[in-house]
């Protein structure tokens, strides 16, 4: 007796290792929306989870609500402003526009009226 020939064999391969990677990129999604969402729940839109300032040789942590200063000595400030030199001028000027971005966003927000909470006049 002969073997049946398999029709569509390259086809079926195709359509199996599709549908499976498919799966997979969904899941992939599911999992970043899911994580999204709840970060939103528990921490809200306003609310930053880490944030760290410096504040005359002290920085100031906010750690998921908790903060904490911790002060600098003068050996540290001495081995951070050499680091601080050492540092890749792309770095510095990405720090420094971070810091002006913190810095003029209550003024933003508060002339485009985001701060508003009545909604209306």
């Amino acid at each position: 007796m002969q073997k049946k020939k398999e029709k569509f064999r390259r086809l079926r391969a195709f359509c199996a290792a599709f549908t499976l990677t498919f799966c997979v990129l969904m899941l992939g999604v599911g999992f970043l929306v899911a994580d999204y969402n709840t970060r939103q729940v528990g921490f809200g839109n306003g609310s930053l989870r880490l944030d760290v300032s410096t504040q005359e040789g002290r920085i100031m942590l906010n750690l998921f609500g908790r903060e904490k200063a911790v002060t600098l000595s003068d050996e540290i400030q001495e081995w951070a402003g050499r680091v601080w030199a050492l540092t890749p001028p792309a770095w510095r000027a990405e720090v420094w526009l971070f810091q002006s971005e913190r810095a003029a966003a209550p003024a933003l927000l508060d002339w485009a009226g985001a701060g508003d909470n009545g909604g209306g006049s």
